[in-house]
């Protein structure tokens, strides 16, 4: 038995809901329901009223007997016994022989067959986008993906989830699909796991292009292992930027405050000779880099060859700007792969209020998070653990229900790493 599924239509007057009807399914079809109801445009800024109907196309006749009349064919009895394939196949070659002698001998005909060509033409030329036919929430969801810069792909991922996904009705409740889009999105966030043990010291590289705060960023991991509150650790800091005016002074003086050793390198030896010295006074050693283009293959190389004193034990971690575009950050994180970072972070997050560049660039590379940071003081309140629901609250026009999240998302400790024995 053929089923006939209702369809919903969005226009902004009935008589256009009634024409869009007509062009899907014919002129047999029932409305079940018409109201008006107010439409969000251009970013929810403005609303517009718009009339939404409901129906299902009933089903079409028969229209096989048209072809007796108009081609001289004989209608199948539907007493009769089934016709073998052979005959099927004649009726068949009958058919189409007629229509095209029809066809190739009237002028008439032939005129209507080409009129008629280009009035489908035309109206398949205004036919709307399958998004006019999408359900509004839907529209306002994606919306919203769209005004905190998710990739493309990221928002048809999660739009094809909400039509697969959410029942019919829960659809007209836009805070439960909002709530549902948030714990999708936060459930796309890979969160860093650091070894519980290593093997002292633990050396971390920093990488990344130039601004998007590494010094500092340095100085605020020195900072969160100085005073740890499991375990006090002995930091160090090594940079190998001296090139960029104050940059040299700005981490000697976090290590001095911190009243932690500090040293400089231009070279691969110079660097090793400085990791080795460093081993005897510091339990974890970051490493400052000099800030470079990610268009700029060489100087990456160049800088690669230099941190291969670190050792393949070494993490290497890629610094991005929260601020960076998505297509920006797509280039960024695909060109530093030289490095072959573990994972990322993120800094500037107090900059902007959209971070889908961020959620959706990583999610799509496979990348996790490992430090959220903002602000341009190196202390511990400026760099915290990677938490999903902090990005979340970074999106805007979204109404985070952050208890409900905290449910599904904990929060995690600042660190998890110990020491190897």
């Amino acid at each position: 038995m053929v089923t006939y599924e209702p369809f919903t239509i969005i226009r902004p007057t009935l008589e256009l809901c009634k024409q869009r009807a007509n062009e899907l399914y014919g002129v047999e079809y029932e409305i079940l329901q018409k109201n008006y109801i107010e439409r969000p445009v251009f970013f929810g800024l403005f609303k517009k009223n718009e009339c939404k109907i409901i129906g299902y196309p009933k089903p079409k006749p028969d229209m096989s007997k048209f072809a007796t009349k108009i081609y001289g064919l004989k209608q199948k009895q539907p007493d009769l016994p089934e016709a073998s394939e052979n005959l099927f196949s004649n009726e068949k070659e009958k058919f189409l022989s007629l229509a095209q002698e029809h066809t190739g001998t009237d002028p008439k005909t032939t005129q209507i067959l080409a009129e008629l060509s280009k009035i489908n033409e035309k109206i398949e030329s205004l036919q709307p986008s399958a998004a006019e036919n999408e359900h509004i929430n839907i529209c306002r969801i994606n919306e919203l993906l769209e005004q905190n810069d998710f990739l493309p792909a990221f928002r048809k991922k999660i739009t094809d989830r909400l039509k697969k996904e959410i029942p019919y009705e829960t659809l007209n409740n836009f805070y439960e699909l909002e709530q549902q889009t948030l714990e999708w999105i936060a459930g796309e966030i890979k969160i860093y796991e650091q070894e519980r043990r290593f093997k002292s010291p633990h050396i971390i590289v920093l990488v990344g292009p130039t601004g998007v705060g590494k010094t500092t960023t340095a100085g605020k991991l020195a900072a969160l292992y100085f005073f740890d509150k499991e375990r006090r650790f002995k930091p160090g800091l090594i940079t190998i930027d001296q090139f960029r005016i104050g940059g040299v002074a700005q981490l000697s003086q976090y290590a001095e405050i911190l009243e932690i050793p500090f040293a400089t390198a231009t070279t691969a030896d110079e660097l090793n000779l400085k990791l080795t010295l460093m081993k005897e006074n510091a339990d974890v050693i970051i490493v400052d880099t000099i800030g470079r283009s990610p268009r700029d293959s060489i100087e990456l190389a160049e800088m690669k060859e230099i941190l291969e004193s670190c050792g393949s034990r070494a993490e290497c971690f890629l610094t991005v700007s929260a601020a960076t575009k998505a297509l920006d950050f797509v280039s960024i994180a695909k060109q530093f792969e030289i490095f072959n970072y573990c994972s990322v972070i993120v800094t500037k997050l107090d900059e902007t209020m959209h971070a889908g560049n961020v959620i959706s660039v990583l999610a799509e590379m496979g990348k996790s998070i490992a430090f959220l940071a903002d602000g341009q003081t190196a202390t511990t309140d400026y760099l915290k653990k990677a938490d999903p629901i902090r990005l979340l609250i970074n999106l805007d026009g979204f109404e985070v229900n952050r208890s409900r999240l905290e449910k599904m998302f904990p929060p995690r400790n600042l660190t998890r790493t110990t020491k190897g024995v």
